[in-house]
């Protein structure tokens, strides 16, 4: 056989098998839980908590590589959750949830730091947080978050 059909015949053959080696890869990780969408909604005595953070714990004993959804909330007082990629929602379960609202505080050389939590102590740790939710597949509304 000629020996440019031969180097012809083998380059046809690596790009078909790098091809095929592109077309099987997958853009979710094996490891990640599949998510639902979560949207929220928070206020701080009466007002939107234009900036707090909104984070769900698992309540079931899950592996330690499970990322808590979060959200941080937008100025009309609502949130979508994040797991994995922006505002992909959350995986299926019962969660235990925290919130953390700190004003930024302006220090006397002209720095800004974050302030204390504005919320009560409690909802601050999962261990004693009274706020439950539930997330289900499909769509999800959590009720609104309203904390004095």
């Amino acid at each position: 056989m000629n020996k440019k059909i031969v180097y012809k015949l083998a380059m046809s053959i690596l790009w078909l098998f790098l091809i095929g080696l592109a077309g099987c890869g997958s853009s979710t990780d094996a490891n990640q839980l599949p998510v639902f969408p979560v949207k929220g909604q928070l206020a701080i005595r009466g007002k939107p908590a234009t900036g707090a953070f909104v984070v769900l714990h698992p309540m079931a004993a899950l592996d330690s590589k499970v990322i808590p959804p979060r959200g941080q909330v937008r100025d009309d007082g609502t949130f979508s959750l994040t797991t994995y990629k922006s505002d992909d929602g959350a995986p299926v379960g019962e969660y235990k949830v925290t919130v953390e609202y700190r004003e930024l505080v302006k220090q006397t050389n002209g720095d800004i730091s974050r302030g204390p939590n504005l919320v009560p102590k409690q909802y601050g740790n999962p261990k004693t947080s009274p706020l439950t939710v539930r997330i289900a597949e499909g769509e999800n509304a959590l009720p609104p978050i309203v904390l004095k």
